[in-house]
């Protein structure tokens, strides 16, 4: 039985407007050294940790060291990243590298969850070129 690819590095690299919807550009390297660009929005992000934290319990909510996932704190960003424009879009691309980069700092059995997979697989829409267009 073929192992399933995960993630092993995740940079976020920019911002694409889109639609009037701003899309997070990322960048993933996954474990057979493949890298694959994929678009994500906030709210996104803030589904995928939805989705994770049902499948894996968070742990002791008052102990931090028995935690499994790290804490997404989109109201904290929303507060520190008031107004709009640059530099909104700035404090976000700031505050979900950090979050990813700990995601990553995760156990393994977090890494291989197809949850995660499935979150950081480009959809139909972004294979397209004239995805990235206007």
């Amino acid at each position: 039985m073929e192992r399933e690819c995960f993630p092993i590095s995740i940079r976020l690299t920019g911002v694409l407007r889109k639609e009037k919807i701003e899309m997070y550009i990322t960048s993933v390297l996954w474990s057979d050294q493949n890298e694959i660009v994929v678009y994500r929005g906030f709210d996104d992000f803030r589904e995928m940790h939805k989705q994770l934290k049902k499948t894996f319990s968070s742990g002791s909510k008052i102990n931090k060291s028995v935690r499994i996932l790290p804490k997404f704190q989109s109201n904290k960003v929303k507060q520190k990243s008031h107004g709009k424009g640059l530099n909104k879009s700035v404090v976000c691309l700031k505050y979900l590298q950090k979050y990813c980069n700990e995601l990553l700092r995760c156990d393994q059995q977090v890494l291989q969850s197809a949850d995660l997979r499935r979150f950081l697989q480009p959809k139909e829409k972004e294979l397209q070129p004239e995805f990235t267009k206007n």
